[in-house]
């Protein structure tokens, strides 16, 4: 969940955990997105961090948005993800708060394999042991393959959406889709040996029945083609 300003005073005694979001670059993105430069953010985040911690809700997860490439600044270097998060850790040391991981998001689809390689191996250079969470959007088809890789470099946590739900509207291209569908990071881990405890068959008709109430086709393949495992029992 984005903390943004009428938040800032949360209720009283919710077990809710809460992540700040840090920008990259000169902020074009977050004035699109939040209608704040990025000293503005940066301002925001010891705002959100404070309210919260004094109505004694834990603040877990810091993100970086738009960490592989941005629609209106171009590249984004490695090394500039790097500062994003010091900059993130150094707010909550100042609130003597520590962040339980860093998700890095892919808010444009700009991500790539090799994107992911390069920033991941950045970040474990500085933080050899800093928990990684990825947050990757489907925009150009590419959302499952740097997944793989992310798994394959170690990561453990990744943000998804059921059916490929979701999109962010100040993204700055047409129809912007959501975060990689559930169904297809979990098809993905199951047929890579990696066990999910979860129940595919179930998680595809959450993405139908998804589907249903929004009255449309959303992007998940997974709905389209249906489970591996499906064809495999029928033609034992």
């Amino acid at each position: 969940m984005t903390l943004s300003r009428h938040e800032q005073d949360p209720p009283r005694g919710h077990k809710t955990y809460f992540k700040v979001d840090q920008f990259i670059g000169g902020g074009s993105f977050t004035r699109k997105n939040l209608n704040r430069d990025r000293p503005g953010q940066i301002a925001a985040m010891r705002e959100h961090i404070a309210a919260h911690k004094a109505a004694g809700v834990p603040v877990t997860r810091l993100t970086v948005m738009a960490a592989f490439g941005c629609n209106y600044q171009g590249d984004v270097p490695p090394s500039a993800v790097v500062e994003a998060v010091a900059d993130g850790f150094t707010i909550a040391n100042e609130a003597g708060l520590a962040f339980e991981k860093v998700s890095i998001a892919d808010s444009m689809g700009w991500a790539t394999p090799q994107r992911i390689s390069r920033v991941i191996g950045a970040l474990r250079e500085t933080w050899p042991e800093l928990p990684i969470s990825l947050h990757l959007h489907d925009t150009r088809g590419l959302g499952i393959a740097s997944a793989y890789e992310g798994l394959r470099l170690g990561v453990r946590y990744f943000d998804a959406a059921v059916a490929g739900l979701g999109g962010c509207p100040f993204a700055g291209h047409p129809g912007a889709p959501g975060n990689i569908a559930t169904e297809e990071l979990v098809l993905m881990c199951e047929e890579m040996g990696i066990a999910t405890g979860i129940d595919l068959d179930a998680l595809m008709e959450a993405g139908r029945l998804a589907e249903r109430i929004v009255g449309r086709q959303l992007p998940s393949a997974a709905l389209r083609s249906g489970t591996i495992d499906t064809f495999r029992k029928r033609a034992a």
